[in-house]
């Protein structure tokens, strides 16, 4: 069975981290040398039963990581809409939807997770 990915990094930095990273997406800040987004796209890529991820956000923030199953989609209006057009690109049957805020995240821990949800 496989499954495709929709990782929502869209988000600007404005919130509490702001103070921290002068990244303009949350996704791009810096986490123990490495943007925190690669931390989650790294484990998918990892994970066989995920044949493609989708990265909702926009193109110029989030170009680097357009590699492998890695497929951009620019980001609606809100996050509502973000998982929508994260859906909409879905062609199989099953789809995962996660933050790219999820640094502790470890293959293992979702490859686990995703074979039990199936």
């Amino acid at each position: 069975m496989e499954m495709e990915a929709i990782v929502l990094a869209g988000r600007a930095n404005g919130g509490k981290l702001a103070g921290e990273s002068g990244e303009a997406l949350e996704a791009n800040i810096d986490i123990a040398g490495k943007p925190m987004a690669s931390y989650i796209l790294d484990v998918l890529d990892a994970i066989d039963l995920v044949t493609t991820i989708h990265l909702i956000g926009p193109r110029e923030g989030l170009q680097a990581y357009e590699t492998g199953k890695v497929r951009i989609i620019p980001p609606g209006k809100d996050l509502f809409d973000n998982v929508k057009r994260g859906l909409d690109a879905v062609t199989s049957e099953y789809a995962l939807v996660c933050a790219s805020d999820v640094p502790l995240i470890t293959a293992d821990i979702m490859g686990r997770l995703l074979r039990r949800c199936l």
